[in-house]
């Protein structure tokens, strides 16, 4: 599962997120100084710019990774545990934001990642199987399963 678009703004993806996103993909890097680091995002939410002392690390909205430092050079951080942590970063916390009434989402469950529907009358999420209030979810029209 992937996502088409990411949303790398900070209404999204805190600081706080960012930057543990930020220490997880650069620990293959063999980086450990972190006491300095500007997190920087494009105007259009599509480039968030990590810079340290002796690195940089860029991640682009289309997923792509890169990162480079003064022992490796630059390099595209291809591992699928890197593109795990940027899908975690992207869901949708109910208590922040719900979908449009009647809009496809995907959701957590217990049972696993779903597609269901929002009931705006309802407050809940609707799909073949049963029902789910107050969980994580995403707009399916942006998910690639």
């Amino acid at each position: 599962m992937y996502l088409k678009k990411y949303d790398l703004s900070e209404e999204v993806v805190s600081d706080e997120n960012a930057m543990e996103l930020c220490r997880a993909i650069m620990e293959v890097e063999a980086v450990s100084d972190f006491s300095e680091v500007l997190i920087e995002r494009t105007i259009d939410g599509g480039i968030m710019r990590f810079t340290g002392r002796t690195w940089v690390l860029e991640i682009y909205d289309t997923g792509i990774i890169y990162a480079s430092s003064s022992v490796k050079g630059l390099r595209r951080m291809n591992d699928p545990r890197n593109d795990h942590l940027l899908l975690e970063t992207q869901w949708r916390d109910p208590k922040v934001e719900l979908p449009k009434d009647g809009e496809d989402a995907y959701i957590k469950t217990e049972q696993g990642i779903i597609k269901a529907t929002f009931i705006e009358e309802d407050g809940y999420f609707l799909s073949i199987w049963d029902c789910f209030g107050g969980t994580f979810w995403l707009p399916a029209d942006n998910v690639v399963m």
